[in-house]
């Protein structure tokens, strides 16, 4: 594979040569073009020198080029992938080791390994030689903890995938990546679909990749993506569970799966799983997992049930685990928590200070201008409000709560048209959603208009609030919505002609009143 170096520089141009170079070359080149000096334990070399004349590379002693990939075994099981070349040979190591003759067969096509096993062994043995060489002195790699908003959208583009469970297991026979190409090609290629929103052709791909072979973790975590995109959590929930108990180690994992649970109303659910990864507590009171985004994700399932006391308690347990080593995003993901949690207390001006701090690291955090937006609208300031919740939705344009909120502030305004404007995009994002639900079907019994479809849109918004209450959701969250929607159903079938059915929802509706007054 060509090495191809554009500068912009007016020389040197045009230039080709033959050498046998590596990606480590890279970073010695580029420090030498922009004048700066190459630190002594840097492997590579620079190329500059091919740039301008016909002199070999200084330092370089060999042409031996050193790749390797272990992105099939970590990822999938599978096993890794080395090489070694040299001006006449390559040597591909693999459970089918495979060796080409580069003068003679340039593309590869002839498989020498058996022919040739002398040159196999003496090439296989130089590989272990440069690695050897490459891993002395050289820096652990660098661990970046990344929020569960920032993981979902580098899930869903191929960038963030989970280590299979025996990766580390050198006794386990490793298919070869060759024989499982195509398996890879399908996944990379629904990954595209899944961007470009071609949902069912990515996700018969993600089938088909399953179906082939089942340990592939990443297919199980793309397909779950997929199906929360299209609010199917139900499904999402089985294929996160099977990721998970082929990678039970998983964090992300969790965060994907209790986050799914969340969005379905199965906080009990989610709260055990969380719980359960965590670990019992080790003496001295600390949990044996200490992960962050997983004490955030408590905080979440303690603020939608209202108990703000214990969500606090999380969220400030997500700081104290970052404040050695703070990520902006946890930390601003925890203020925002926090900042949520002052807010539902009516404490403004300490839920202004952690909503500020989470501005400062990090502006475009999820549900940091949501917060922002409430607590504007708590301090009657509309205006500012609307600005923050148009600001939520360019961050993240699936939030069906702030386009409902919107309307919520165009209707205590008496703009129809804007109110209905976002209730319809509350619902483009959420077709289930109760709340949009209802007041879409307000509006077209205001406008006395397309009352069957209403009738339609207020069941179905009962039926939703039915099913909340029977996952765990608190049933005063749901009753407020309830009771409206019978009062709504009794005008409709009022308007309608309907007199004993709009009877029996209006009992229905105030049944439900008096019971929430008492």
């Amino acid at each position: 594979m060509p090495l191809i170096i554009a500068t912009p520089f007016d020389e040197p141009q045009g230039i080709r040569r033959h050498e046998l170079v590596s990606l480590i070359d890279v970073m010695p080149t580029v420090l030498e073009l922009t004048g700066l000096e190459t630190p002594g334990q840097v492997h590579g070399r620079s190329l500059v020198p091919l740039f301008t004349n016909d002199a070999e590379v200084e330092g370089r002693t060999d042409e031996r080029v050193y790749a390797e990939t272990f992105y099939p075994r970590l990822h999938f099981g599978w096993s890794e992938l080395q090489a070694i070349l040299e001006p006449t040979h390559k040597l591909i190591i693999s459970p089918e080791p495979e060796l080409y003759d580069l003068l003679q067969d340039p593309e590869e096509q002839q498989n020498l390994a058996s022919e040739r096993a002398a040159t196999a062994e003496a090439l296989r043995r130089e590989a272990e030689e440069l690695v050897a060489q490459l891993e002395e002195n050289a820096n652990p790699a660098d661990t970046v903890t990344l929020d569960q908003e920032t993981l979902q959208r580098l899930a869903a583009l191929g960038y963030i995938g989970n280590a299979s469970a025996d990766a580390d297991d050198p006794d386990v026979e490793r298919a070869n990546p060759r024989d499982k190409i195509e398996i890879y090609n399908d996944l990379l290629r629904a990954r595209r679909l899944t961007v470009n929103d071609e949902m069912a052709e990515a996700e018969l791909l993600l089938r088909g990749v399953i179906a082939a072979d089942a340990g592939v973790v990443d297919a199980h975590q793309s397909l779950g993506n997929l199906l929360v995109e299209q609010l199917r959590y139900d499904e999402a929930i089985e294929a996160f569970e099977t990721a998970l108990s082929l990678r039970p180690e998983d964090a992300a994992l969790v965060l994907f799966l209790t986050s799914t649970q969340r969005k379905s109303g199965r906080l009990d659910e989610a709260e055990k799983v969380l719980l359960d990864f965590i670990g019992v507590l080790e003496p001295g009171g600390r949990r044996a997992v200490q992960d962050a985004r997983l004490y955030i994700s408590l905080g979440r399932i303690k603020q939608a049930r209202r108990s703000y006391t214990e969500a606090a308690t999380y969220f400030n347990e997500a700081l104290r685990l970052n404040e050695d080593a703070p990520a902006n995003n946890i930390m601003a993901a925890a203020h925002v928590g926090l900042g949520a949690v002052q807010l539902a207390s009516n404490r403004l001006s300490m839920a202004e200070e952690h909503l500020n701090l989470a501005r400062g690291f990090n502006e475009s955090i999820a549900d940091l201008h949501f917060q922002r937006a409430l607590l504007f609208q708590t301090r009657q300031q509309p205006d500012e409000a609307i600005a923050a919740y148009r600001r939520e939705l360019e961050i993240s344009p699936r939030n069906g709560r702030a386009a409902f909120n919107l309307s919520v502030i165009y209707r205590n305004r008496g703009d129809l048209v804007e109110e209905e404007r976002y209730l319809r995009l509350a619902l483009e994002i959420n077709p289930q959603f109760a709340g949009g639900r209802l007041f879409l079907a307000r509006i077209y019994l205001l406008k006395n208009e397309r009352l069957d479809e209403a009738v339609s849109l207020v069941e179905g918004a009962l039926e939703r609030l039915e099913s909340s209450t029977a996952r765990g959701v608190p049933q005063e969250v749901t009753r407020q919505d309830q009771v409206l929607g019978h009062l709504l159903l009794a005008d409709i079938y009022n308007r309608l002609g309907r007199n004993e059915l709009s009877n029996q929802h209006a009992r229905l509706g105030l049944q439900l009143r008096d019971g929430t007054q008492r």
